[in-house]
């Protein structure tokens, strides 16, 4: 992709936890009392997160989950907005490769008009790393999955990343844009549940161990494709 921005590769820690309405919002008030900042690379305290992703025929990455498979890899194409409109004017273009907890991503970026032309099959120009997993290992649209996300941040040690992600949608979609004048199916996928995200790459801060304790915090190896698909599918079960 060296004919536009940049692969970013980043490694890191992350770990998930399913909050009730009552618990996100005694640790919403927790984490207001330590004063850590929200993220300034966003676009506002809260904003909306929409991914497309990419899987094989038979579900591959989907049934991985569903195994338990620790060695796990994700596929998609993200833009922050819930439709790409004027305001949107590149797609991020990511492949997530998983083992437990350990989180490895490669990223990058391409403008609006390079994107439409690829997913319409008119170019080959952004096919080197996520157009070859795409093309390699024979993956289509699955579906988008959307959501309002906030992001707060501070450093410890290293940057330390929160994440609070609230009604978490799915539509059976292949693409990031959505035709004027069609109507589409928008299925909730976490109901009155909050996603919280830590994510970190060298140590957690001191408040983290006492956050868990004081709210009994479980964590949950949630992942929002794999809950979508099971919405999707929901009256049209998948084979087992």
């Amino acid at each position: 992709m060296s004919t536009h921005n940049e692969i970013e590769k980043h490694f890191r820690f992350e770990f998930k936890y399913i909050l009730d309405p009552i618990t996100y919002m005694k640790v919403r008030s927790f984490v207001d009392s330590i004063s850590i900042s929200h993220d300034e690379n966003a676009k506002g305290n809260v904003y909306s997160v929409t991914s497309l992703y990419f899987d094989t025929f038979g579900l591959d990455d989907y049934y991985e989950k569903q195994g338990g498979i620790l060695k796990r890899k994700k596929v998609r194409a993200r833009i922050y907005g819930r439709d790409i409109s004027d305001e949107v004017t590149e797609v991020h273009l990511e492949v997530k490769n998983k083992h437990d907890m350990y989180i490895g991503k490669k990223r990058t970026k391409v403008p609006v008009d390079v994107w439409e032309s690829f997913i319409k099959g008119k170019s080959d120009e952004i096919l080197d790393e996520f157009g070859l997993d795409i093309k390699a290992e024979g993956r289509v649209p699955v579906c988008v999955v959307r959501y309002e996300r906030e992001a707060l941040v501070e450093t410890f040690y290293s940057r330390v990343r929160v994440t609070f992600d609230r009604n978490i949608e799915v539509i059976q979609h292949d693409d990031l844009e959505l035709q004027e004048g069609k109507s589409y199916d928008i299925i909730p996928v976490s109901g009155l549940n909050t996603i919280m995200e830590i994510k970190f790459n060298k140590a957690l801060p001191w408040w983290f161990g006492f956050m868990v304790r004081e709210y009994d915090l479980r964590r949950d190896a949630y992942s929002k494709y794999s809950n979508s698909v099971d919405k999707l599918y929901k009256y049209n079960p998948l084979p087992r």
